[in-house]
C-alpha cells in the first residue's frame, strides 16, 4: 500500500503545485457529487467563494458558514453556528437539516480556517472528529512525514491538510509549526526514527539527506542515529548516506554509530561506505580494509568488500589490474564481483586480454559477451567467434544473433560451421542469421544439414529460401536444375515469390507444374508447396485435382491452396468439407483449417460432432474453425461447446475456448473458466481472467481466487487488478473484503502486491 499511496499523493501535490504562486482563497468544503473510475460517489470539495477571502479573519468563520446555508438551502434548515474563539466553534443542526451533510461541510470548512474545535451536541458527544462525518473527502490528506518533501513553508499546497493528533490542520499552519519545533508535529518526526513505520524513517532520512529541508525544518545529522543502527540494512544504508549527506565530520554520535558499523555490520557495501564516510571525518583506524593486497591474502568476505570498493576508486591505475586479478578468485561471488567492477569502471582493453588467460570457461563467455557490445572491433570479433566455437549452447546463440543483427558476410563461415552443432538450437540459430546475411555461399551447407539431420529440414530450408528472394530468378532457375535434391527441392519453394503480384508469371508456374509432375516426391511436394501459396484460383483449381493423391503433403498443399483461394472459387470450400475425411491427420487438420479461412458455413454440422474428438491437433482445428463460423444465430448452440472445450488440457484449445466465452459472458461461464487456474500457460490464465474482468460480475470473484497463489506474479496482478474493478455491491462487499484479505494472506505474496491489495481494501 505504501508504493500507491505515495504514487497517489505525489499525483495531487503535482496537480495542486502547479496553481499559481498567490495567496490561497478562502474556500468552502461542500457534499459534491464526483466521477470515480466511471462510478459516481458524494464527497466533500473544496470551492472558492467570492468574497470570503476579503473579509477579516476574525469574521471569515462566520461568513463561512452562512454561504455554507446559502448554498445548502433546505439542508441545512435553521442550523446555527456560534463562533468561540479563533479555534473553538459550536455547530446546532436543526431537526428538519440533513443533519450528514451539514457536519460534513461545516467541519472540513472550519478546519481549514483554523478552527480545530468544533461540537455538535447532541448529534456528537464531545468534539467532533473524522470519524463522526457520512462524507468522504475529496481533498489532500498528508501526513507531517509527507510535509519534509517541501524545501519551502511556501510550497506546502495550500489547500491541503494535515492531520495533527487525529485531527486536519491546514497544511501551511503544519509546516510552521514543524518549522518552530513545535513538539506537536516535530515530535512525530524525530520519534519515527525509532518507530516501526519503514515509511515514516525513510521519509524523515530522505529529509535529513536534503540541504533545503534540512535548513527549514531544523533537521541534523544526529537526528539520525537510531536508523543508522536500525536492523533493516536499507534503513541503515540510507541513514548513513543522509548522514554523510549533512555532514559527519564533528557529529559524535554519528561518528560512534559508523563506528558499529564497520565492526559489526553483515552488509559489505555498507561497510565500505561507512569507512569513506569516517576516513572523510578523519577517522582513519579503518583504512586497511581498503587495501586491494586483501584480494590476495584476505577470505573470500573481505577479498569481496576490497573488490567492493576497489570497483568504486578514482584510482583506476591501481584498482583495475587488482580486479583483473580477482577474476580467477576461487570465490565465485568475487570473481563476479571483480567482473562487474571492470564493466563499471569500463576497462574494455583489459577485459579483452582476460579473454585469453586464465579465467573459467562461464567466465570468459561473461567477458566476451560484453565485449560484443563494449569492445574494440577486434575485441568483438574475437569475442563472437570464441562464443559460437566454444561457448555455451546460449552463448553461441547469442552469437549467431549478433552475426545476422551486424549484416557483415564474414560471419558466413562460422555460421556456416555451427550448422552442425551439437545444439538443435545453435544449429536454428546459425540458420536464421545466414538468413538475415542474404550469402548465397550458405545454400548448399544449409541443404547438407538439412539432409544430415531431417528433423532440421523445415528451418534449414526455410533460411535458403530467405537467401534465395533476394537472388535473380535466372539463378534460382539455374538452382532448380541443381543435381542436389534437397537445393532443388528450396529453389522450387522460393519460386512462390516470383510469381506475387496481379498475375503470375506464366512462365515460372510452367515450371512449377512441370515439377509438380517430377518422379522424385520431395521436389513434387516443394512445387506443390510453392503452388499453394500464388494467390491464383487457376492454380488452386489445378492443385484441387491431386486432393486425393498418394502423397500426404501434397494433399495437405491443395487444403491450403483451397483455404486461400478467393470467394469466387465455390467449389473450393465443398472440397475442404469432403477432404475433412481424409485418412491422414495432417490432411484432416489442414482442411479443417481451410474451412476457417473460408468460413465455410456447410461444414458446421461436421465440426460440431468432432469437438469430442480426443486428438489435440484436430482439436485444436476445430475449435479454431468453430470460432470463425460462430455466428449470431448459432452463437448460444456453440457456447456449451466452448465451456466444455475448456476442460480439455491443451492450451490452444483453451485460447480459443476463451475467446469465445469473451463475447456476452454471463455467470454460467465461470465455471468452465475455471479450468484456466490449472493450466501451465500464463497466457492461457490472463486471458480468462481478462474475460471476468471485462464481465463485471461479481460471481467472477470467486474464480479469481483461484489465481493468488499463481507461481507467475503477472498472473497474481491481473487477477487482483480484476477483482478491484469489480463492482461489489450489497452482500457483495463482504465477499469482495474477504477475497481481497485472502489475497494479502497468500504465502510468498510480493510486498508491492500485498500494498497494492491493501489499497484496494481502503479504497472499498
Amino acid at each position: 500500500m505504501k508504493h500507491t499511496t505515495r504514487a497517489l499523493l505525489a499525483f495531487v501535490l503535482v496537480t495542486l503545485l502547479a496553481l499559481p504562486a498567490i495567496a490561497a482563497p478562502a474556500m468552502l468544503y461542500v457534499v459534491q457529487p464526483v466521477d470515480m473510475a466511471g462510478v459516481t460517489v458524494e464527497v466533500v470539495v473544496p470551492m472558492e467563494e467570492p468574497g470570503l477571502s476579503d473579509s477579516s479573519m476574525a469574521t471569515r468563520a462566520k461568513r463561512a458558514f452562512e454561504a455554507l446555508k446559502a448554498r445548502g438551502g433546505k439542508a441545512y434548515g435553521q442550523s446555527a453556528l456560534t463562533i468561540e474563539s479563533a479555534t473553538k466553534a459550536t455547530l446546532v443542526i436543526d431537526q428538519t437539516a440533513d443533519a450528514d451533510r451539514v457536519l460534513a461541510e461545516v467541519y472540513w470548512t472550519m478546519a481549514s480556517l483554523g478552527v480545530s474545535q468544533l461540537g455538535a451536541a447532541p448529534i456528537v458527544q464531545g468534539e467532533v472528529t473524522l470519524d463522526h462525518l457520512s462524507y468522504g473527502a475529496h481533498v489532500p490528506m498528508l501526513t507531517v512525514f509527507d510535509l519534509l518533501s517541501f524545501e519551502r513553508v511556501d510550497q506546502v499546497p495550500p489547500r491541503a491538510f494535515v492531520a495533527v493528533g487525529g485531527k486536519p490542520m491546514p497544511a501551511p499552519e503544519a509546516a510552521k509549526a514543524l518549522q518552530k519545533g513545535d513538539s506537536s508535529v516535530k515530535g512525530p518526526v524525530l520519534a519515527a526514527l525509532s518507530g516501526k513505520s519503514r515509511r515514516q524513517k525513510m521519509l524523515v532520512i530522505e529529509a535529513v539527506g536534503r540541504a533545503g529541508v534540512r535548513a527549514t525544518y531544523k533537521l541534523k545529522a544526529d537526528d539520525l542515529v537510531p536508523a543508522i543502527e536500525d536492523k533493516d540494512a536499507q534503513v541503515r544504508s540510507a541513514a548513513m548516506d543522509a548522514a554523510i549527506q549533512a555532514g559527519v565530520k564533528g557529529s559524535k554520535g554519528v561518528i560512534a554509530a559508523l563506528e558499529k558499523l564497520v565492526e559489526s555490520d553483515a552488509d559489505t557495501d555498507v561497510k565500505l561506505r561507512a569507512v569513506k564516510a569516517l576516513s572523510a571525518a578523519g577517522v582513519s583506524r579503518f583504512d586497511d580494509l581498503l587495501q586491494a593486497e586483501k584480494i590476495r591474502t584476505g577470505s573470500a568476505a573481505e577479498a569481496m568488500a576490497a573488490v567492493q570498493k576497489l570497483s568504486q576508486s578514482k584510482q583506476v591505475a591501481v584498482a583495475a589490474p587488482a580486479l583483473v586479478s580477482a577474476l580467477t578468485h576461487t570465490d565465485a561471488g568475487v570473481r563476479d564481483a571483480a567482473f562487474d567492477g571492470l564493466v563499471k569502471l569500463e576497462q574494455w582493453e583489459l577485459l579483452h586480454k582476460a579473454l585469453s588467460s586464465d579465467v573459467s570457461d562461464k567466465m570468459r563467455e561473461r567477458i566476451a559477451k560484453i565485449l560484443v557490445e563494449k569492445g574494440s572491433d577486434a575485441a568483438r570479433d574475437e569475442s563472437l567467434e570464441w562464443l559460437i566455437g566454444k561457448g555455451s549452447p546460449a552463448g553461441a546463440i547469442f552469437a549467431a544473433e549478433t552475426y545476422g543483427k551486424r549484416g557483415s558476410k564474414a560471419a558466413t563461415p562460422l555460421l556456416i560451421k555451427a550448422l552442425d552443432h551439437e545444439s538443435p538450437q545453435v544449429r536454428e540459430g546459425a540458420a536464421q542469421a545466414l538468413a538475415m546475411l542474404k550469402d548465397e555461399r550458405a545454400i548448399v551447407p544449409l541443404a547438407d544439414a538439412a539432409q544430415k539431420r531431417r528433423r532440421d529440414e523445415e528451418f534449414m530450408m526455410a533460411a535458403a529460401v530467405e537467401i534465395m528472394k533476394t537472388l535473380r530468378l535466372d539463378q534460382v532457375k539455374r538452382l532448380v536444375t541443381s543435381k542436389n535434391t534437397i537445393v532443388r527441392q528450396m529453389a522450387i519453394r522460393s519460386l512462390s515469390e516470383f510469381t506475387k503480384g496481379a498475375r503470375p508469371r506464366p512462365d515460372v508456374v510452367a515450371l512449377l507444374m512441370d515439377a509438380l509432375k517430377d518422379s522424385e516426391a520431395s521436389i513434387k511436394r516443394s512445387a506443390a508447396y510453392a503452388l499453394a501459396r500464388i494467390e491464383d484460383d487457376g492454380i488452386a483449381r489445378d492443385l484441387a485435382a491431386l486432393k486425393d493423391d498418394p502423397d500426404v503433403e501434397i494433399r495437405v498443399q491443395v487444403c491450403y491452396a483451397l483455404g486461400h483461394a478467393s470467394a469466387k472459387y465455390a467449389e473450393a470450400g465443398p472440397m475442404l468439407v469432403e477432404m475433412m475425411k481424409d485418412r491422414e491427420k495432417k490432411v484432416r487438420v489442414a482442411a479443417i483449417d481451410g474451412i476457417a479461412l473460408r468460413k465455410e458455413t456447410s461444414a458446421y454440422v461436421q465440426l460440431v460432432r468432432l469437438v469430442n474428438y480426443p486428438d489435440p491437433e484436430i482439436k485444436r482445428a476445430v475449435y479454431g474453425a468453430l470460432l470463425a463460423l460462430r455466428t449470431g444465430e448459432n452463437a448460444d448452440e456453440l457456447r456449451p461447446k466452448f465451456r466444455k472445450g475448456m476442460e480439455f488440457r491443451d492450451s490452444n484449445v483453451r485460447l480459443v475456448c476463451i475467446e469465445a466465452l469473451g463475447e456476452g459472458t454471463v455467470k454460467e461461464d465461470f465455471e468452465a473458466l475455471r479450468q484456466a487456474a490449472f493450466d501451465p500457460s500464463p497466457e492461457v490464465k490472463k486471458k480468462a481472467i481478462a474475460v471476468i474482468a471485462g464481465s463485471k460480475l461479481p460471481e467472477g470473484m470467486e474464480v479469481l481466487t483461484l489465481f493468488f497463489g499463481d507461481t507467475d506474479n503477472g498472473v497474481r496482478e491481473a487477477a487482483l487488478d480484476a477483482l478491484g474493478n469489480i463492482d461489489a455491491g450489497g452482500n457483495w462487499a463482504a465477499k469482495k473484503k474477504r477475497y481481497l484479505n485472502d489475497f494479502i494472506g497468500t504465502p510468498n505474496m510480493p510486498d508491492a502486491l500485498v500494498a497494492k491489495a491493501k489499497a484496494l481494501l481502503k479504497k472499498g
